[in-house]
C-alpha cells in the first residue's frame, strides 16, 4: 500500500510537470516509460537528476511487482515515498 501511494504520487508529480510544459502522456501500454523519459529530459544535470532516475527503477520494480509478482519490502517502499518527496522538491525549484 506504501508503495503504490508512493509510486502514484511520483508519478502524479512527473504527470504535473509535463503538463507545465504543455504535454501529456497517453492512456495506455508506454504511458510509464514515457513519462520516466520525459523526467530525465527535464532533470537531466540538475540536482534532480538522481531522483529521475529513480523514478526509472521504481517504474521496473513496479512493473516487476505487479506483472511477476516480485514482492516489495519496507526498505523499498520507503525508497518510493523519498523519491515522490524528492521529485515534488525539485518540480518546484525548477518551475520556480
Amino acid at each position: 500500500m506504501r508503495y503504490d501511494g508512493g509510486y502514484n504520487a511520483a508519478h502524479d508529480v512527473g504527470e504535473a510537470l509535463m503538463a507545465a510544459y504543455g504535454y501529456t502522456t497517453s492512456n495506455g501500454p508506454g504511458q510509464h516509460v514515457t513519462l520516466g523519459e520525459v523526467l530525465l529530459i527535464l532533470f537531466d544535470g540538475t540536482p534532480a537528476q538522481e531522483a529521475a532516475e529513480d523514478f526509472e527503477d521504481l517504474r521496473i520494480s513496479r512493473n516487476q511487482m505487479r506483472y511477476i509478482a516480485n514482492p516489495i519490502g519496507a526498505a523499498q517502499a520507503d525508497a518510493t515515498v523519498g523519491c515522490a518527496e524528492d521529485l515534488l522538491r525539485q518540480a518546484r525549484e525548477l518551475l520556480h
